[in-house]
């Protein structure tokens, strides 16, 4: 039961760290994919920038891309939010999840041991073999049952994780659905200024 306890914990390092390196990958890709998006705004910006020939139309562009600057900015914060709280979420809900484990085999390794020391001083004793084994065999019957009822009791990691997949869509739907509604109403203040009819 030791050497197991040794082998989870180690297990439990390996997939932090594993889990840590894809985040942190993922987080290059997101930033690195805003960056390109940010060019490419600023590209479109300097296009509109270029169409606006008079001192009004250049203030209206402005306000333009002031209101889709702030509109990005409250879409990466509220999903950035909502991608820190699921990562809180997952690393408190595992760590619980794992701590059980652990307290699971580590009152397993303890009734063994506790059946163990018990066999040998029935032994020494004089009790009779054949009872001594047969009372160390029911005590480690009932320390792996109890580990077995122990690990079904736990928290299950897997609904934690469809519990946090969906608080965290909502967010993104509710930023995207906010996101959207910013920039049609940009869109639609820059083409009223500008004299465009769609």
């Amino acid at each position: 039961a030791a050497s197991r306890l040794t082998e989870l914990k180690a297990k439990h390092e390996e997939r932090t760290a594993e889990l840590r390196e894809k985040r942190d990958a993922r987080i290059v890709r997101r930033d690195d994919a805003r960056e390109r998006w940010r060019e490419n705004r600023d590209d479109h910006f300097a296009k509109l920038r270029e169409r606006a020939d008079t001192d009004a139309k250049k203030q209206r562009v402005e306000t333009f891309i002031t209101a889709v600057a702030s509109a990005v900015e409250a879409r990466r914060a509220a999903t950035d939010a909502a991608i820190d709280a699921f990562h809180q979420g997952i690393d408190a809900a595992y760590a619980e999840w794992h701590a059980g484990v652990i307290r699971a085999f580590e009152a397993f390794a303890a009734a063994i041991r506790e059946a163990a020391a018990k066999a040998k001083a029935d032994c020494a004793a004089g009790t009779d073999s054949p009872a001594v084994k047969s009372a160390f065999q029911t005590s480690v019957r009932n320390a792996k049952a109890k580990l077995t009822a122990d690990l079904k009791a736990l928290p299950k990691f897997s609904e934690a994780v469809r519990t946090l997949n969906a608080t965290r869509k909502a967010a993104f739907e509710e930023a995207f659905a906010t996101f959207k509604a910013a920039i049609e109403q940009a869109k639609m203040d820059l083409k009223a200024a500008l004299g465009e009819t769609e």
